[in-house]
Parts: C-alpha cells; structure tokens; sequence
C-alpha cells in the first residue's frame, strides 16, 4: 500500500463542481482497491489517496478522462474555460501526487535490491527507444481495467512488450521467445520464479490467436501480475539503442521519405 494527499483550493468554486469531481473521483478509485477521502476545509479541500500503484494508475486513467467531460456539462461557473480550468487543476494534482509516490516506491525498491514492482508504469530509463512501447502497455493495462480492451489484446502486447524487451537486454535478434526467457533469467535480468508465468502467457497467447482458444479473464490473471514484473526487472536493465541500430533506423527513415518524394508528381510550370 502506498499513498499520497494534496490540497485543492476553494475560491471561486461556488458552484460546486470540483466536489462534484472529487465524488467521482472517490466512487471510481473504490472500483480499482484505491481509497481516496476529502475534506473541506476554510478555502481548501484537502485530498488523501492511499491504495495499490497499478489500482491508482488506472483511475488516474479513468478521471483524465472522465473529469473534463463532466466540467463540461456542469451548469456553472459559466464559461467553459472555468469550468475546464477547475478540472485540470484537480487532475493535475492527483497526477503529480501519484507519479510522486511511484517515485518513492521506486526509489525504495531499488535500495532494497528490487527491480520489480507491481506498478502499471514503466521506467525505459537509458533504453529511451523503447519509451512508446512501455507507454502503451501501461495504457493497455489500465484499459482492460477499465473494461475497454480484452484480454487478448493484453497478452498480445504484454508478449510484444516482452520480447522487445529481452531482445534489447540480450542483443539476441534471432532468438526465439522461449529461449529469450530462458537466457534472459540465466543472465539475471528476470527473476527465476517470474520464468514459468511468462512462459504460460506466450503458450495461451499462441493457443487463442492461432489455435481458436478462448483468452479469459482468468487466463489472463493468473499471469499477468508475474508478466508486469517480468516487464519491470527488464526495463530497468535495457540498455540505451546501440549507435549502429540508431544509424540503420534513421537511414531507413530517410529512404523512405526520399522515396516518397521521388513518388510525388511533378508540378508542370
């Protein structure tokens, strides 16, 4: 358990909105095993936040979301920008709050000699060209929470985000997946214990997307916990981009987009 507070000021909020939000707030945390209280003070509000890091990351999903939509149908105050304005503020704050708090988790971890949390959030540290397939894993995740993608779509991009992973770490770009996995914990970059898990998810992965079997929930669960570790143990320990890759990327880019503009009719004069 971890948590967080922050305070949310008053003025100019006679209309009520921003306790609005932080109702909303307190019913969808609760959804996610996420406690947040509130409560208001001479011109302020003061919020406590205290539950589970991925729970947290995925109401924080959920409100960034949801929080403008209702400023914007809430009656007063009377422009819109207002309105707007008092839903980013809160936003803001509980974003700040919990990125803070997943710092510290973070930060304790490793003092610990941890490089695994349960956290939906993913630190690419030097391996910066992996940055856009972590994020998208963390938004996966708090999507299948949130019940907008299935669990198929999350084992297949906790298996893309795996691979990409492991073959960075190992520089290994012919390897297949299982031998990824093994060699991977024989270098210890992935915890023993997480090997077996990993592994279920690529078997039930490949059973539901070529052999016609049904991905549930359960499925899913029974592995996911152990795969975000996995994820994390391997973000913390990719390297940065070899220079050579970096070369062969951008030239591929720019003969693409030569290539292009060969394509492009030419303007008759």
């Amino acid at each position: 358990m971890a948590g967080f507070e922050f305070e949310l000021v008053v003025s100019n909020d006679s209309s009520g909105l921003l306790r609005v939000l932080l109702q909303h707030a307190q019913r969808r945390t609760r959804e996610h095993g996420v406690h947040l209280h509130f409560r208001k003070l001479l011109s302020h509000y003061r919020v406590k936040v205290h539950g589970n890091l991925p729970g947290m990351w995925v109401s924080l999903v959920a409100i960034e979301r949801e929080s403008p939509v209702i400023a914007s149908l809430w009656a007063s105050p009377k422009t819109r920008r207002r309105r707007l304005a008092i839903s980013e503020d809160f936003v803001r704050q509980y974003a700040a709050g919990h990125a803070g708090v997943r710092k510290v988790v973070h930060d304790v971890s490793r003092i610990l000699g941890s490089t695994a949390t349960n956290a939906y959030e993913f630190d690419a540290g030097k391996a910066t060209h992996l940055k856009g397939q972590l994020s998208s894993l963390s938004l996966m995740l708090a999507n299948y929470h949130l019940g907008i993608s299935n669990p198929s779509q999350v084992a297949e991009e906790l298996h893309t985000t795996l691979e990409a992973l492991m073959r960075s770490c190992l520089n290994k770009p012919d390897a297949s997946f299982t031998g990824l996995v093994h060699d991977a914990c024989a270098a210890g970059l992935m915890d023993v214990g997480l090997k077996d898990s990993v592994l279920a998810l690529k078997d039930r992965r490949r059973g539901a997307k070529h052999e016609g079997q049904r991905f549930t929930r359960n499925r899913l669960d029974a592995v996911l916990r152990s795969a975000v570790g996995a994820c994390q143990q391997l973000a913390f320990a990719a390297p940065a981009e070899p220079l050579d890759r970096i070369h062969q990327r951008v030239g591929i880019a720019l003969a693409e987009g030569q290539s292009k503009a060969n394509k492009r009719p030419v303007k008759q004069s």
